[in-house]
């Protein structure tokens, strides 16, 4: 899928010496920074409901997990 994203001009300087520097193209840059945010999203989430008192003992979760 094609998407244009529009930067200011000193931004998109950024993520392509940002890129370079890691090897990578400007595309794959954005890829990798939005499934970083996904899954910094999902812990957020886990926090919440752990806060919430939603969560399982050690002990539940092992024994959930050795079920599979």
């Amino acid at each position: 899928m094609k998407v244009a994203l529009f930067l200011p001009p000193d931004l998109a300087g950024e993520l392509k010496a940002f890129a370079a520097r890691h090897r990578q193209t400007p595309s794959l840059v954005v890829a990798d920074w939005l499934q970083q945010a996904e899954v910094r999203e999902a812990i957020a989430r886990g926090r919440e409901a752990f806060e919430r008192g939603d969560g399982v003992s050690h002990e539940e979760a092992v024994q959930r997990l050795s079920k599979w």
